[in-house]
Parts: C-alpha cells; structure tokens; sequence
C-alpha cells in the first residue's frame, strides 16, 4: 500500500512540473525539424520554442550571414494545388528569409512586425514521393515563425487577360524553322518571339552566310515573315555546352569572340533582334576556386564579349539565361558583369534581358516579383555604380514559366539519380528520358493566371516548351523536315502527342497576345 501511494504522488508531482511549463501541439513540434544549409561543421545559430501559443513559435536565431538555419518537413501529398502559410517577424526592418516549396526556393522580406506569408505549390500525382518544404534565414538576424499551415486549395478560376498587358512573350523551344515557317499564322498568334536552338549551337561552333547559306536563308525568310506579323523579337541561342577555355588560353579565348562576333553578324543579316546566351551547362566550371585576378580576367572576357557583338551588330540585344545568381558563384557573376559593363561602354540602348528559370515551379505573383527583387540586390552590390544605372535603365529580368512537358528523375538504393521517367501512370519507374512525357507540369487554370499576373508587370516573359512538348509532327511531317537545312531535333520525341488539352494552352496565348499588340 505504501509503494502504490509513493508512486501516486510520483505521478502528481511530474504532472504539477509539466503543468508549469508551456504547452505545444506534439504534430508542430515534431513534424519540423531543424537544419544548417550554409556553413558546416559549426553551428552558428540556435533554433528554439520561446513560449507558448496555440502551436508555439519558433525562433531562429542566425549568428552569420552564410548560416542560413531553419526547419524543414517532409512528407507525402495528393495530387493536387497546395498553399503552405506562416506568420513571421525579424529583429530588423528587413531580413532576407528563403522558403522552399518542394520544388524550388522563394524569397521574402520580414520586418518588426507579424506578416502573413503564403507560397503555393502544385504537386502533379500522388506517387508516394516525399516533397520536403523548408524555411530559412538567409540573413544574420533572428526571426519568429508561428501558425505553419499547409492547405489544399482549389484551382483559380475565371481568369481574365489584364487591359494593361504590354509584356512580349518569348518561346525557348526545338521548333524547326521550316516547320515554324509552314506554320506561321499560328505561332505568331501565340508569341512575340522565337530563341532558335541549332543555328549556332555551341560557343565552339562558327558559322558564316558563307559557309551555311541555306540555313541563312532560311532564317532570313522565317523573319521577314514574323516581323510581317509583328514579331520582331528573335534570337539565335548559343549555349556552353562544353567548359569555356582555360584562362591561360588566350588563343581558345580568341576563338571564342572570333564565333560569337560572325554569329551577331549572322543574327543582324538575317533579320533577328540578337543572341541569347545559354549558360547552364558548365555550373561545374563556375564553381571552382578562383582568384581575384583569375576573376578580373573573367570580367575582362565578358566585357570583350560584349563588344564583338555589338561591333558586329550595333544595338544588338543580348539574352542571358539561366539567372545565375542563385548558385553559379563569382566566376559566372564577373562574367555577367563584364558583359554588361561591355554593353553600357558601347552605348547599346537593348540591354540585356535575364531570363528567370526559378520561377518555374512558383505560382504566387509576390514570391515571382521577390525573385526580381533579390536578384537587383545582388546586382547592385557587384556592380559599379554606372553599370547598375545600365542595368536599371536598359536592361530586363524575365521571368520562365514551363507548363508543359514533363519528367521526374529515378534514384537507386544509394539515393543515386540513374536516369529521367515520365507520369507515373503510364511510365511506372521505366527509365524513358526526360522528353518522353509531354503531359502537364500544372493545369492550365495555373498556367492562366500565372500569366495574366506576369504579362501586365514585366516588359518580357517567357515559356520553356522543354523540347517539343507544345506541338506534333505527322509521319509525313518528319519525312519533310528531316531534310531541312536547321536540323530536325530528336524525331522521336516529335512524333509524340501533345496533352489532350493542348488548344486550351493556345488560347490563353492568343489572347495575352492579342491584348499586347
């Protein structure tokens, strides 16, 4: 009897400590767990509930600038549109925070005071993968995080096209020029501009009216025919597929601006507004350890970059792609830098446009424009005070939208990525590359606001068509243009249907285009 009472006032004694301390909802506080995505090795920052509230607050606490501390959850979703909401404030009048929606990462201000954040997400079959959403302090400061919610909520409806739409549309895709050309009135209708891939397809890659007269002709024809229609806005897209020359190679370094100088003068005899620039490939090389004067050097060649096009093509505009501030490093930065301190030396009144790829899996109108933001801050503290007046006067940050076309990666045991598939309802796990799947990313009720939001605040905008996942070439179709002189990209994935809905797309073009013009 007297063991049973001991035990009893055991119990009430630890039920009177728990009384006293706060309260929290079990599922907050141990769904979101806690990690370092800057600096390793040393934690600096400390993550912790202050007191209590209906589910607790956090606070996270970053001693660096490049600690970047926060929590993070993982865990399944249907198929469907998702809002992931919080409350949030910071010890200053604006701290940089980054919030990942499961596919890729936004930005927000926080101030002194609470603020009601939301960023959406689309999550395109249920197949048991986990999406891991996460928030970040990307600052040195201190924020307070409470009422995390995630949502199901349904799809916009009844969007309309804005009166103030003034915004070009551009469209990155494998269109073959004979093929646009037989097509004309329809693709015109939908887009303000083309950037052709394969004219010039790498920086390695030299062409001349000489040497390539049919597909200088070509081109030539398909815009003279565009600007007949109000199209006047193509580009030929040059990609570094291949590492750029080592710095040391001066004579490579030539070549490379020898290439790039007979390209403006191919893209200004034929017709076209300028060059983009396709960067992504060599992210590896942008990311190894440089030197100050290594840097200068790659500043240097930007900026002799931008003067052999725009000698050989006065005014010439300049696309650069992808926005390479979000983890391409200084190498890619000096470079970007010199391009535009180049074109400001010239007096070119084109500029640069930047063409956003962050902005692909983003779907709130704020979190699109963060991305703008904190890609001015970043230009304005690498640029010199003239070259950011450059920027902010000629130049243009475009954001991406990739509706169509899709593909998810397949992973072995050791979490390796072996290989791309398509929707899981059709391709299961089978390893069938990343243009197979010509399905939707998000439906087209997304993609109508996504555009009616983005078409009246942004000079420019574009759409990845990833591949040839916006049209369907007929048997006798491939057989004509797989002789034509622009190469016909991969003939299989040209053959594949489109979504069933694929004139809905269409529409939502054709009028955005239609309120432009």
């Amino acid at each position: 009897m007297g063991k049973k009472l001991l035990v009893i006032i055991f119990f009430v004694v630890l039920n009177s400590i728990f009384a006293m301390l706060p309260q929290y909802s079990l599922s907050y506080t141990s769904e979101w767990k806690t990690y370092q995505w800057g600096t390793k090795n040393v934690n600096n920052y400390n993550i912790h509930i202050e007191k209590s509230d209906e589910n607790g607050i956090y606070v996270i606490d970053s001693y660096t600038e490049d600690s970047f501390p926060g929590i993070y959850k993982k865990q399944e979703y249907d198929k469907g549109l998702y809002r992931f909401s919080f409350l949030v404030k910071s010890d200053n009048d604006s701290t940089l925070l980054g919030v990942h929606n499961g596919y890729t990462e936004c930005y927000y201000f926080a101030d002194k005071t609470w603020q009601l954040f939301s960023i959406n997400f689309y999550v395109p079959e249920s197949i048991g993968m986990k999406k891991e959403l996460n928030i970040k302090i990307k600052d040195k400061g201190k924020l307070w995080l409470k009422k995390l919610n995630i949502e199901k909520i349904s799809l916009p409806e009844n969007i309309s096209m804005s009166k103030d739409n003034q915004s070009k549309c551009l469209f990155f895709s494998s269109i073959n020029l004979d093929y646009l050309f037989d097509n004309i009135n329809d693709w015109t209708d939908r887009f303000s501009g083309f950037l052709f891939s394969n004219v010039m397809r790498n920086w390695s890659d030299n062409i001349s009216k000489k040497k390539n007269k049919h597909l200088f002709n070509l081109l030539k024809k398909v815009n003279k025919e565009c600007k007949k229609r109000g199209v006047s806005d193509n580009y030929i897209k040059v990609a570094f597929y291949t590492n750029l020359p080592e710095l040391s190679d001066i004579r490579s370094w030539e070549r490379f601006l020898n290439n790039f100088s007979n390209c403006a003068k191919f893209a200004r005899k034929t017709g076209c507004r300028g060059l983009a620039i396709d960067t992504e490939y060599i992210y590896k090389q942008y990311t190894l350890s440089y030197s100050q004067l290594q840097l200068k050097q790659v500043e240097n060649y930007g900026k002799r970059l931008a003067r052999v096009m725009n000698k050989n093509f006065p005014n010439i505009s300049v696309i650069i792609l992808p926005n390479g501030f979000f983890g391409y490093g200084e190498y890619w930065q000096k470079f970007f830098s010199g391009i535009i301190s180049g074109m400001r030396e010239c007096k070119n009144k084109s500029g640069i446009i930047l063409f956003e790829e962050k902005t692909y899996s983003v779907f709130n109108a704020d979190a699109i424009d963060n991305i703008r933001k904190v890609t001015e801050i970043y230009l304005k503290n690498l640029l010199c005070e003239e070259d950011f007046a450059y920027w902010k006067r000629y130049c243009h940050w475009a954001p991406g939208l990739w509706p169509l076309g899709y593909y998810r990666a397949i992973y072995n045991k050791n979490n390796e990525r072996i290989g791309y598939t398509g929707n899981y309802g059709k391709f299961m796990d089978r390893l069938v590359g990343s243009f197979a799947d010509k399905s939707e990313r998000y439906p087209k009720e997304i993609f109508a606001e996504l555009v009616s939001k983005v078409s009246c605040k942004y000079e420019y905008f574009w759409i990845y068509g990833h591949g040839s996942a916006w049209w369907q070439l007929t048997d006798n179709e491939i057989q004509r243009y797989k002789t034509s002189t622009h190469q016909l990209w991969r003939q299989e994935s040209q053959k594949l249907l489109p979504v069933n809905n694929i004139d809905d797309y269409y529409e939502i073009l054709e009028k955005c285009r239609k309120k432009s013009k």
